[in-house]
């Protein structure tokens, strides 16, 4: 009966820590979907300020 409770306990403690390491694994992957999109919006930005730049200038 003890051996059973030890038992389920620490399979349930083995699923805890599954379920665990699988969301620090998503937290990751959401991690570096941010961080490539903030990158894109990052050259998007450049890209529109160097035209403006370059509206600027010429129309000066």
């Amino acid at each position: 009966m003890l051996f059973a409770k030890c038992e389920r306990s620490l399979q349930a403690t083995k699923e805890e820590a599954q379920q665990r390491n699988n969301v620090k694994k998503r937290i990751s992957q959401f991690e570096t979907m941010i961080g490539a999109k903030i990158i894109a919006l990052e050259a998007q930005l450049k890209t529109i300020m160097d035209y403006f730049k370059i509206g600027i200038s010429a129309s000066s």
